[in-house]
């Protein structure tokens, strides 16, 4: 694993990728049903955010899951991760942080998850 040779002295831990398909398909569904209900546009999207993948597997396995500040995301501003002055260009190339805050919005709707910063 690249991130256990890049990084020898932490202990690094990885999802199987069964688990990862999983979150993947309960994403696209989610994605779909919130298309449904009329919620959207979603924009393409390559992979899940790390927060993402984080909450599904929560609801898997918690009897319950509540959200702060994972329906937000500024598109102006400074980067919250590397320290940047502004944020890269390449996190919208690779995720829908609004289309996810859309399906967190449906778990919220459901009951599944409550989420406090609507």
């Amino acid at each position: 694993n690249a991130c256990l040779q890049r990084y020898p002295q932490i202990n690094v831990v990885g999802m199987q990728r069964g688990m990862i398909m999983k979150e993947v398909a309960a994403m696209r569904e989610l994605r779909m049903d919130a298309a449904r209900l009329g919620m959207g546009p979603f924009k393409p999207w390559r992979q899940l955010t790390s927060g993402a993948h984080a909450v599904l597997l929560f609801l898997n396995l918690c009897d319950t899951v509540s959200l702060y500040g994972f329906t937000t995301y500024p598109s102006k501003g400074p980067d919250q991760y590397a320290g940047r002055a502004k944020k890269s260009s390449s996190g919208r190339q690779w995720h829908d942080w609004d289309g996810e805050a859309l399906t967190y919005r449906l778990l919220h709707a459901s009951g599944k998850a409550a989420i406090c910063s609507m």
